[in-house]
Protein backbone atom coordinates (compact mmCIF):
# COMPACT_ATOMS: atom_id res chain seq x y z
CA UNK A 1 0.00 0.00 0.00
CA UNK A 2 0.83 3.42 -0.35
CA UNK A 3 1.80 5.99 2.37
CA UNK A 4 1.73 9.49 2.02
CA UNK A 5 4.13 12.27 3.21
CA UNK A 6 2.95 13.60 6.96
CA UNK A 7 -0.13 11.56 6.81
CA UNK A 8 -1.36 11.07 10.57
CA UNK A 9 -3.94 9.25 9.23
CA UNK A 10 -4.08 5.77 7.20
CA UNK A 11 -5.90 5.19 4.54
CA UNK A 12 -9.38 3.65 4.43
CA UNK A 13 -9.87 0.53 2.45
CA UNK A 14 -11.74 -1.65 4.25
CA UNK A 15 -14.76 -2.53 1.95
CA UNK A 16 -18.21 -4.36 3.70
CA UNK A 17 -20.36 -6.88 1.49
CA UNK A 18 -24.04 -6.11 2.12
CA UNK A 19 -25.31 -8.23 4.55
CA UNK A 20 -28.37 -9.15 2.89
CA UNK A 21 -25.70 -10.61 0.04
CA UNK A 22 -23.96 -12.48 2.24
CA UNK A 23 -27.30 -13.89 3.47
CA UNK A 24 -29.18 -14.43 0.32
CA UNK A 25 -25.58 -16.38 -0.41
CA UNK A 26 -25.53 -18.62 2.80
CA UNK A 27 -29.15 -19.41 1.79
CA UNK A 28 -28.58 -20.68 -1.81
CA UNK A 29 -25.69 -22.48 -0.65
CA UNK A 30 -27.97 -24.46 2.47
CA UNK A 31 -30.33 -24.89 -0.23
CA UNK A 32 -28.32 -26.65 -2.44
CA UNK A 33 -27.92 -24.36 -5.06
CA UNK A 34 -24.42 -24.54 -4.77
CA UNK A 35 -22.92 -28.04 -5.22
CA UNK A 36 -19.70 -27.02 -4.25
CA UNK A 37 -16.79 -29.29 -2.77
CA UNK A 38 -19.92 -30.79 -0.33
CA UNK A 39 -22.24 -31.89 -3.29
CA UNK A 40 -22.91 -35.83 -3.06
CA UNK A 41 -25.37 -35.78 -5.98
CA UNK A 42 -28.36 -36.46 -3.19
CA UNK A 43 -31.38 -37.51 -4.24
CA UNK A 44 -35.10 -37.78 -2.61
CA UNK A 45 -34.73 -41.41 -2.41
CA UNK A 46 -35.03 -42.60 1.10
CA UNK A 47 -35.69 -38.82 2.12
CA UNK A 48 -38.67 -39.59 4.48
CA UNK A 49 -37.13 -42.42 6.24
CA UNK A 50 -34.28 -40.42 7.52
CA UNK A 51 -34.70 -39.77 11.21
CA UNK A 52 -32.09 -38.48 13.49
CA UNK A 53 -32.14 -38.51 17.50
CA UNK A 54 -31.94 -35.67 19.45
CA UNK A 55 -30.56 -35.04 22.76
CA UNK A 56 -30.37 -31.40 24.31
CA UNK A 57 -30.61 -29.60 21.60
CA UNK A 58 -28.09 -31.56 19.46
CA UNK A 59 -28.99 -34.07 16.86
CA UNK A 60 -27.23 -36.99 15.28
CA UNK A 61 -27.01 -39.09 11.89
CA UNK A 62 -24.79 -41.67 10.65
CA UNK A 63 -23.16 -40.38 8.04
CA UNK A 64 -24.62 -42.58 5.75
CA UNK A 65 -28.13 -41.96 6.50
CA UNK A 66 -27.25 -37.58 6.21
CA UNK A 67 -26.05 -38.37 3.15
CA UNK A 68 -29.43 -39.09 1.88
CA UNK A 69 -30.47 -35.57 3.18
CA UNK A 70 -28.10 -33.30 3.23
CA UNK A 71 -24.50 -32.87 2.22
CA UNK A 72 -21.22 -33.70 3.21
CA UNK A 73 -18.21 -31.88 3.29
CA UNK A 74 -16.30 -33.79 0.94
CA UNK A 75 -17.05 -34.60 -2.76
CA UNK A 76 -16.45 -38.22 -3.98
CA UNK A 77 -16.14 -40.41 -7.23
CA UNK A 78 -18.84 -41.03 -9.08
CA UNK A 79 -17.73 -44.34 -9.40
CA UNK A 80 -18.14 -45.36 -5.93
CA UNK A 81 -21.14 -45.45 -3.73
CA UNK A 82 -21.35 -43.17 -0.75
CA UNK A 83 -21.61 -46.18 1.58
CA UNK A 84 -18.18 -47.17 -0.04
CA UNK A 85 -16.73 -43.79 0.27
CA UNK A 86 -17.27 -43.64 3.77
CA UNK A 87 -15.96 -47.21 4.33
CA UNK A 88 -12.71 -45.88 2.49
CA UNK A 89 -12.21 -43.02 4.83
CA UNK A 90 -13.03 -45.19 7.87
CA UNK A 91 -15.63 -43.32 9.07
CA UNK A 92 -18.84 -45.66 8.26
CA UNK A 93 -20.12 -45.98 11.36
CA UNK A 94 -19.83 -42.60 12.56
CA UNK A 95 -21.82 -39.49 13.49
CA UNK A 96 -22.95 -36.09 12.20
CA UNK A 97 -24.18 -33.53 14.69
CA UNK A 98 -26.52 -31.15 14.04
CA UNK A 99 -26.91 -27.91 16.34
CA UNK A 100 -30.61 -27.36 16.62
CA UNK A 101 -31.63 -23.59 17.55
CA UNK A 102 -32.61 -25.03 21.29
CA UNK A 103 -29.38 -26.31 21.75
CA UNK A 104 -27.57 -24.97 24.99
CA UNK A 105 -25.86 -21.17 24.92
CA UNK A 106 -23.02 -23.33 26.06
CA UNK A 107 -22.41 -25.71 23.61
CA UNK A 108 -20.87 -28.79 24.44
CA UNK A 109 -20.06 -31.58 21.04
CA UNK A 110 -19.50 -34.99 22.71
CA UNK A 111 -16.69 -37.37 21.80
CA UNK A 112 -19.03 -40.12 20.51
CA UNK A 113 -22.58 -41.10 19.91
CA UNK A 114 -24.00 -44.74 20.37
CA UNK A 115 -20.47 -46.26 19.73
CA UNK A 116 -19.06 -44.18 17.01
CA UNK A 117 -17.37 -41.22 16.65
CA UNK A 118 -18.94 -37.68 16.12
CA UNK A 119 -16.67 -36.15 13.28
CA UNK A 120 -18.49 -33.64 11.66
CA UNK A 121 -19.99 -30.52 12.91
CA UNK A 122 -22.60 -28.26 10.99
CA UNK A 123 -25.81 -26.23 11.74
CA UNK A 124 -29.54 -27.02 11.19
CA UNK A 125 -30.08 -25.15 7.44
CA UNK A 126 -33.74 -24.61 8.54
CA UNK A 127 -32.78 -23.02 11.43
CA UNK A 128 -29.64 -21.03 11.44
CA UNK A 129 -28.99 -17.85 12.33
CA UNK A 130 -32.00 -18.60 15.46
CA UNK A 131 -29.27 -19.75 17.88
CA UNK A 132 -26.85 -17.40 19.82
CA UNK A 133 -24.59 -19.34 22.37
CA UNK A 134 -22.38 -17.82 24.19
CA UNK A 135 -18.94 -20.74 23.98
CA UNK A 136 -18.50 -23.74 22.73
CA UNK A 137 -16.12 -26.79 23.79
CA UNK A 138 -15.76 -29.30 20.97
CA UNK A 139 -15.32 -33.23 20.86
CA UNK A 140 -12.29 -34.75 20.03
CA UNK A 141 -12.81 -36.67 17.12
CA UNK A 142 -14.27 -33.78 14.69
CA UNK A 143 -12.62 -33.85 11.70
CA UNK A 144 -15.01 -31.67 9.64
CA UNK A 145 -16.56 -28.38 11.00
CA UNK A 146 -19.54 -27.47 7.72
CA UNK A 147 -21.63 -24.69 7.49
CA UNK A 148 -21.88 -23.98 11.29
CA UNK A 149 -22.26 -20.61 13.40
CA UNK A 150 -22.86 -18.60 9.41
CA UNK A 151 -25.21 -16.11 10.47
CA UNK A 152 -23.84 -14.83 14.07
CA UNK A 153 -24.76 -17.54 16.04
CA UNK A 154 -21.29 -17.18 17.56
CA UNK A 155 -21.58 -13.42 18.02
CA UNK A 156 -20.73 -14.32 21.60
CA UNK A 157 -18.61 -16.89 21.62
CA UNK A 158 -14.83 -15.10 22.85
CA UNK A 159 -12.59 -18.32 22.23
CA UNK A 160 -12.49 -20.97 19.65
CA UNK A 161 -9.97 -23.77 20.38
CA UNK A 162 -10.15 -26.83 18.00
CA UNK A 163 -9.59 -30.21 18.61
CA UNK A 164 -6.10 -31.51 17.00
CA UNK A 165 -8.31 -34.02 14.44
CA UNK A 166 -10.25 -31.53 12.72
CA UNK A 167 -8.57 -30.86 9.53
CA UNK A 168 -11.20 -28.38 7.83
CA UNK A 169 -13.60 -25.79 8.48
CA UNK A 170 -15.52 -24.41 5.70
CA UNK A 171 -18.48 -21.89 5.53
CA UNK A 172 -18.17 -21.68 9.57
CA UNK A 173 -17.62 -18.89 12.03
CA UNK A 174 -19.07 -15.46 10.41
CA UNK A 175 -19.70 -12.23 12.19
CA UNK A 176 -17.43 -14.01 15.52
CA UNK A 177 -17.76 -10.42 17.11
CA UNK A 178 -16.16 -10.94 19.99
CA UNK A 179 -13.70 -13.78 19.10
CA UNK A 180 -10.52 -12.57 20.48
CA UNK A 181 -8.63 -15.80 20.86
CA UNK A 182 -8.49 -18.57 18.31
CA UNK A 183 -6.46 -21.65 18.20
CA UNK A 184 -5.85 -24.47 15.55
CA UNK A 185 -4.61 -28.45 16.51
CA UNK A 186 -1.76 -29.80 14.62
CA UNK A 187 -4.07 -31.79 11.82
CA UNK A 188 -5.51 -28.35 10.34
CA UNK A 189 -5.08 -28.35 7.20
CA UNK A 190 -8.02 -26.50 5.01
CA UNK A 191 -10.44 -23.71 5.22
CA UNK A 192 -12.79 -21.88 2.94
CA UNK A 193 -14.89 -19.17 3.56
CA UNK A 194 -14.64 -19.37 7.24
CA UNK A 195 -14.16 -16.71 10.12
CA UNK A 196 -15.42 -13.47 8.35
CA UNK A 197 -15.60 -10.18 10.37
CA UNK A 198 -14.44 -11.83 13.18
CA UNK A 199 -13.29 -7.95 14.62
CA UNK A 200 -12.49 -8.73 17.76
CA UNK A 201 -9.43 -10.96 16.62
CA UNK A 202 -6.12 -9.51 16.93
CA UNK A 203 -4.01 -12.09 16.93
CA UNK A 204 -4.01 -16.01 16.22
CA UNK A 205 -0.98 -18.32 14.34
CA UNK A 206 -1.78 -20.97 11.29
CA UNK A 207 -0.22 -24.23 12.18
CA UNK A 208 3.06 -25.83 9.86
CA UNK A 209 0.74 -28.46 8.19
CA UNK A 210 -1.92 -26.10 6.73
CA UNK A 211 -2.19 -26.40 3.27
CA UNK A 212 -4.95 -24.97 1.59
CA UNK A 213 -6.62 -22.01 2.86
CA UNK A 214 -9.44 -20.14 0.45
CA UNK A 215 -11.44 -16.64 0.97
CA UNK A 216 -11.07 -17.03 4.79
CA UNK A 217 -10.09 -14.65 7.41
CA UNK A 218 -11.47 -11.58 5.88
CA UNK A 219 -12.66 -8.43 7.39
CA UNK A 220 -9.64 -7.80 10.28
CA UNK A 221 -8.95 -4.94 11.85
CA UNK A 222 -5.43 -4.02 13.11
CA UNK A 223 -4.42 -8.23 13.35
CA UNK A 224 -1.28 -9.81 12.89
CA UNK A 225 -1.47 -13.91 11.47
CA UNK A 226 1.45 -15.81 11.95
CA UNK A 227 1.81 -18.65 9.75
CA UNK A 228 4.45 -21.39 10.58
CA UNK A 229 5.01 -22.51 7.56
CA UNK A 230 3.88 -21.53 3.93
CA UNK A 231 0.86 -23.24 2.98
CA UNK A 232 0.61 -24.67 -0.59
CA UNK A 233 -2.63 -22.70 -1.93
CA UNK A 234 -3.45 -19.55 -0.05
CA UNK A 235 -6.70 -17.73 -2.54
CA UNK A 236 -8.40 -14.75 -1.96
CA UNK A 237 -7.68 -14.38 1.87
CA UNK A 238 -7.68 -11.66 3.61
CA UNK A 239 -10.08 -9.29 2.13
CA UNK A 240 -12.07 -6.73 3.23
CA UNK A 241 -9.07 -6.22 6.21
CA UNK A 242 -7.89 -2.91 7.57
CA UNK A 243 -4.40 -2.52 8.69
CA UNK A 244 -3.45 -6.48 8.55
CA UNK A 245 0.02 -7.77 9.24
CA UNK A 246 0.19 -11.48 7.77
CA UNK A 247 3.97 -12.47 8.85
CA UNK A 248 5.29 -15.83 7.62
CA UNK A 249 7.98 -17.29 9.66
CA UNK A 250 9.26 -20.12 7.33
CA UNK A 251 10.35 -19.14 3.68
CA UNK A 252 10.43 -22.54 2.51
CA UNK A 253 8.01 -23.79 -0.23
CA UNK A 254 7.04 -20.16 -1.33
CA UNK A 255 8.29 -20.31 -5.06
CA UNK A 256 5.39 -23.34 -5.38
CA UNK A 257 2.88 -21.64 -3.41
CA UNK A 258 -0.13 -20.77 -5.20
CA UNK A 259 -1.37 -17.25 -4.36
CA UNK A 260 -4.38 -15.14 -5.15
CA UNK A 261 -3.63 -11.10 -4.09
CA UNK A 262 -7.17 -10.12 -2.98
CA UNK A 263 -7.98 -7.04 -4.60
CA UNK A 264 -10.83 -4.13 -4.31
CA UNK A 265 -11.49 -4.12 -8.10
CA UNK A 266 -14.18 -1.26 -7.28
CA UNK A 267 -11.64 1.13 -6.21
CA UNK A 268 -8.99 -0.23 -7.79
CA UNK A 269 -6.47 -0.72 -4.73
CA UNK A 270 -4.71 -3.56 -3.23
CA UNK A 271 -6.97 -4.16 0.49
CA UNK A 272 -4.71 -2.65 3.06
CA UNK A 273 -2.37 -5.61 4.39
CA UNK A 274 1.31 -6.61 4.20
CA UNK A 275 2.94 -10.13 4.00
CA UNK A 276 6.32 -11.08 4.54
CA UNK A 277 9.15 -11.86 6.82
CA UNK A 278 9.67 -10.25 9.91
CA UNK A 279 12.88 -8.95 9.04
CA UNK A 280 10.83 -7.47 5.31
CA UNK A 281 7.83 -6.63 7.54
CA UNK A 282 10.20 -4.07 9.28
CA UNK A 283 10.50 -1.85 6.77
CA UNK A 284 7.05 -1.92 5.66
CA UNK A 285 4.86 1.21 5.96
CA UNK A 286 3.30 -0.23 9.34
CA UNK A 287 6.66 0.61 10.79
CA UNK A 288 10.09 3.31 9.23
CA UNK A 289 8.23 4.71 6.43
CA UNK A 290 7.89 7.96 7.70
CA UNK A 291 11.93 7.97 8.26
CA UNK A 292 12.61 6.57 4.93
CA UNK A 293 9.78 8.72 3.16
CA UNK A 294 11.50 11.81 4.64
CA UNK A 295 15.09 10.81 3.95
CA UNK A 296 13.79 10.33 0.26
CA UNK A 297 11.62 13.44 -0.42
CA UNK A 298 14.40 15.63 0.73
CA UNK A 299 16.55 14.82 -2.18
CA UNK A 300 13.72 15.54 -4.64
CA UNK A 301 14.19 17.92 -7.59
CA UNK A 302 17.83 18.05 -6.61
CA UNK A 303 21.12 18.30 -8.27
CA UNK A 304 22.91 14.92 -8.41
CA UNK A 305 26.90 14.11 -8.13
CA UNK A 306 27.92 13.65 -11.79
CA UNK A 307 30.57 10.74 -10.64
CA UNK A 308 27.32 8.92 -9.17
CA UNK A 309 25.42 8.73 -13.24
CA UNK A 310 25.64 5.02 -14.79
CA UNK A 311 24.62 3.46 -17.93
CA UNK A 312 20.75 1.91 -16.45
CA UNK A 313 22.20 -0.99 -18.29
CA UNK A 314 24.88 -1.25 -14.81
CA UNK A 315 21.87 -0.69 -12.82
CA UNK A 316 21.82 -4.37 -11.43
CA UNK A 317 25.47 -3.91 -10.51
CA UNK A 318 24.51 -1.74 -7.41
CA UNK A 319 21.00 -3.10 -6.17
CA UNK A 320 18.45 -5.68 -6.97
CA UNK A 321 14.55 -5.06 -7.20
CA UNK A 322 13.73 -6.60 -3.66
CA UNK A 323 16.68 -4.55 -1.96
CA UNK A 324 14.63 -1.74 -0.75
CA UNK A 325 11.12 0.20 -0.89
CA UNK A 326 10.94 2.75 -3.47
CA UNK A 327 9.63 6.62 -2.80
CA UNK A 328 8.15 8.07 -5.31
CA UNK A 329 5.34 10.86 -6.16
CA UNK A 330 1.65 10.61 -6.86
CA UNK A 331 1.50 12.68 -9.92
CA UNK A 332 4.47 13.46 -12.64
CA UNK A 333 4.76 17.24 -12.62
CA UNK A 334 3.54 18.92 -16.06
CA UNK A 335 6.50 20.27 -17.15
CA UNK A 336 9.83 19.32 -19.45
CA UNK A 337 12.56 17.25 -17.77
CA UNK A 338 15.28 19.96 -18.26
CA UNK A 339 13.14 22.12 -15.74
CA UNK A 340 12.81 19.29 -13.27
CA UNK A 341 16.19 20.70 -10.86
CA UNK A 342 14.86 24.48 -11.19
CA UNK A 343 11.20 23.74 -9.77
CA UNK A 344 12.33 22.72 -6.56
CA UNK A 345 11.12 20.00 -4.04
CA UNK A 346 8.74 22.83 -1.91
CA UNK A 347 6.84 23.44 -5.55
CA UNK A 348 6.99 19.96 -6.27
CA UNK A 349 5.16 18.95 -3.57
CA UNK A 350 2.41 21.33 -3.57
CA UNK A 351 1.32 20.05 -7.13
CA UNK A 352 1.75 16.65 -6.24
CA UNK A 353 1.82 14.16 -3.04
CA UNK A 354 4.96 11.54 -2.19
CA UNK A 355 4.56 8.02 -1.87
CA UNK A 356 6.23 5.52 0.20
CA UNK A 357 5.71 1.91 -1.45
CA UNK A 358 7.06 -0.64 0.97
CA UNK A 359 8.96 -3.60 -0.32
CA UNK A 360 6.72 -5.98 1.47
CA UNK A 361 3.33 -4.66 -1.02
CA UNK A 362 5.08 -4.41 -4.06
CA UNK A 363 6.26 -7.56 -3.90
CA UNK A 364 2.94 -9.55 -3.47
CA UNK A 365 0.94 -6.82 -5.01
CA UNK A 366 3.01 -6.87 -8.47
CA UNK A 367 4.12 -10.33 -8.21
CA UNK A 368 0.76 -11.85 -7.54
CA UNK A 369 1.84 -14.88 -7.39
CA UNK A 370 5.06 -16.83 -5.13
CA UNK A 371 7.62 -15.22 -3.01
CA UNK A 372 10.56 -13.77 -4.63
CA UNK A 373 13.81 -15.35 -2.94
CA UNK A 374 15.81 -11.81 -2.43
CA UNK A 375 12.67 -11.02 0.33
CA UNK A 376 14.36 -13.32 2.85
CA UNK A 377 16.61 -10.29 4.43
CA UNK A 378 15.71 -6.42 5.91
CA UNK A 379 16.73 -4.02 2.93
CA UNK A 380 20.02 -2.39 2.69
CA UNK A 381 18.85 0.18 0.09
CA UNK A 382 16.36 2.54 -1.16
CA UNK A 383 14.97 3.94 -5.04
CA UNK A 384 14.09 7.39 -5.70
CA UNK A 385 12.02 7.06 -8.49
CA UNK A 386 11.52 10.58 -9.39
CA UNK A 387 9.15 11.85 -12.23
CA UNK A 388 10.76 14.72 -14.14
CA UNK A 389 7.85 15.50 -16.43
CA UNK A 390 7.56 14.45 -19.92
CA UNK A 391 8.39 14.67 -23.23
CA UNK A 392 6.36 15.79 -25.93
CA UNK A 393 5.30 14.49 -29.23
CA UNK A 394 2.69 16.12 -31.60
CA UNK A 395 0.86 13.46 -33.72
CA UNK A 396 -2.27 13.59 -36.07
CA UNK A 397 -4.56 10.10 -36.15
CA UNK A 398 -7.56 9.05 -36.23
CA UNK A 399 -8.28 10.17 -32.01
CA UNK A 400 -7.54 13.88 -33.27
CA UNK A 401 -4.67 16.39 -32.83
CA UNK A 402 -3.57 16.00 -29.35
CA UNK A 403 0.00 16.27 -27.53
CA UNK A 404 1.21 13.01 -25.84
CA UNK A 405 4.24 12.18 -23.73
CA UNK A 406 7.39 9.54 -22.69
CA UNK A 407 6.86 10.05 -19.08
CA UNK A 408 10.94 10.61 -18.22
CA UNK A 409 11.82 9.11 -14.88
CA UNK A 410 14.70 10.09 -12.48
CA UNK A 411 16.56 6.69 -10.49
CA UNK A 412 18.25 6.99 -7.54
CA UNK A 413 19.69 4.00 -4.91
CA UNK A 414 20.60 5.45 -1.79
CA UNK A 415 22.39 3.25 1.21
CA UNK A 416 19.07 3.05 3.74
CA UNK A 417 21.07 3.29 6.78
CA UNK A 418 23.92 6.25 5.59
CA UNK A 419 21.29 7.91 2.78
CA UNK A 420 24.76 7.55 1.07
CA UNK A 421 24.06 8.21 -3.35
CA UNK A 422 25.16 4.80 -4.66
CA UNK A 423 23.92 5.39 -8.06
CA UNK A 424 21.84 7.10 -10.49
CA UNK A 425 20.43 7.67 -14.05
CA UNK A 426 17.61 8.87 -16.30
CA UNK A 427 15.43 6.47 -17.85
CA UNK A 428 12.42 7.72 -21.01
CA UNK A 429 9.75 5.43 -20.74
CA UNK A 430 6.46 4.52 -22.62
CA UNK A 431 6.30 3.12 -26.52
CA UNK A 432 6.05 6.14 -29.06
CA UNK A 433 4.73 4.50 -32.09
CA UNK A 434 4.67 6.23 -35.65
CA UNK A 435 0.95 7.11 -35.65
CA UNK A 436 -1.81 6.88 -33.04
CA UNK A 437 -4.40 4.87 -33.47
CA UNK A 438 -8.03 4.65 -31.45
CA UNK A 439 -6.01 1.14 -30.03
CA UNK A 440 -2.37 2.93 -28.67
CA UNK A 441 -1.49 1.60 -25.26
CA UNK A 442 -1.79 4.83 -23.66
CA UNK A 443 -2.48 5.81 -20.01
CA UNK A 444 -3.49 9.16 -18.01
CA UNK A 445 -1.88 10.95 -14.98
CA UNK A 446 -3.02 14.06 -14.14
CA UNK A 447 -3.85 16.48 -17.64
CA UNK A 448 -1.79 14.41 -20.04
CA UNK A 449 -1.88 11.09 -21.56
CA UNK A 450 1.36 8.95 -21.63
CA UNK A 451 2.63 6.10 -23.82
CA UNK A 452 2.72 2.82 -21.77
CA UNK A 453 5.35 0.19 -22.54
CA UNK A 454 3.78 -2.91 -24.05
CA UNK A 455 -0.02 -3.89 -24.47
CA UNK A 456 -0.97 -2.58 -20.91
CA UNK A 457 1.82 -1.57 -19.21
CA UNK A 458 1.55 1.71 -16.93
CA UNK A 459 4.85 3.43 -16.60
CA UNK A 460 4.24 3.24 -13.13
CA UNK A 461 7.50 3.92 -10.60
CA UNK A 462 7.43 0.25 -9.74
CA UNK A 463 7.64 -0.54 -13.52
CA UNK A 464 10.87 1.29 -13.93
CA UNK A 465 12.85 0.43 -10.80
CA UNK A 466 11.80 -3.65 -11.72
CA UNK A 467 12.80 -3.00 -15.42
CA UNK A 468 16.10 -2.07 -14.54
CA UNK A 469 16.90 -3.87 -10.80
CA UNK A 470 15.58 -7.07 -11.53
Amino acid sequence: MKKRLNSKKRIKRIVAIPSIILMISTLMLFAGCNGGIGNTGNTSEGKSDVKGITENGLTYYTLLDYSKIGDLPFGRSNLVSVEEDLKDRGIAEDYICVVEDDAPKDLVIPDEFNGGSVVILTSNPETAGDLRFDSIQFGKNLIYIYRFAMFGECENVTELSFPAKVKSIQESFHNCKSLSRLEFGEEFYYADVSFYKCESLKEFEIPAGAGTLESSFQGLTDAKITFNKVPYRLMDCFAYSENLVVVLKDTEGMDEMNFSYPYDAVREIPYDFVIGTEEVLAYSDLADEDAILQKGTGHFCETLDADKKIDPADAKKYAEIYDGPIVTVETCPEIKPSEYTKLGRDALLKSTEAVYESVADNAWSNSRSGYPTGMKEAPTVYFIAEKMGGIGVDYTGNVGDKTYYQMVYRISVRDIETDELLCWFEAETGDAPGKIESTTPLYKEGDRTYFQEGVSTDVTPWYVVKKYFE
